[in-house]
């Protein structure tokens, strides 16, 4: 269970913590660890950092916003918006966070994102399809 200045400490370490390594990895217990998307292995403090360092050299722009959160029983969902520049083009896209935070760092996190957005930014004339495309062939029979 955290405390409000703690919770209110992490928020602030959380939206700082795209600056640097170091920043980043501040946020987890040396324990904890963060899972994203598509990832099948979860992040821990030193492997968090280094992946904040090689997204900072292809992204040196990137900023996090904070746009709302709640907490409540140690749990804390965040939403946020991501803007960076990438080759020359602007990339923003929102996505949500859930901690379970002990004191004012993380124990465990999950990234939600809709990867949707990215893959339209990194292949932008491929068509996308829609989340009702996506359920549509899920519910194809198989032959």
């Amino acid at each position: 269970m955290s405390t409000e200045q703690e919770v209110r400490r992490f928020l602030e370490e959380w939206t700082d913590s795209w600056k640097s390594s170091s920043h980043r990895s501040k946020i987890l217990h040396p324990g904890g660890g963060i899972q994203y998307p598509g990832e099948e292995s979860r992040y821990d403090p030193d492997t968090e950092g280094k992946r904040t360092d090689a997204v900072r050299q292809i992204a040196p722009d990137l900023r996090m916003r904070l746009l709302r959160w709640a907490e409540t029983g140690g749990v804390l969902f965040g939403e946020w918006e991501l803007s960076c520049t990438i080759g020359g083009r602007s990339l923003k896209f929102v996505g949500v966070n859930r901690f379970d935070l002990e004191g004012d760092r993380a124990r465990e996190g999950r990234a939600f994102i809709d990867r949707l957005e990215l893959l339209e930014f990194a292949e932008p004339d491929r068509e996308v399809l829609t989340l009702g495309d996506l359920m549509a062939a899920a519910l194809r029979p198989r032959e």
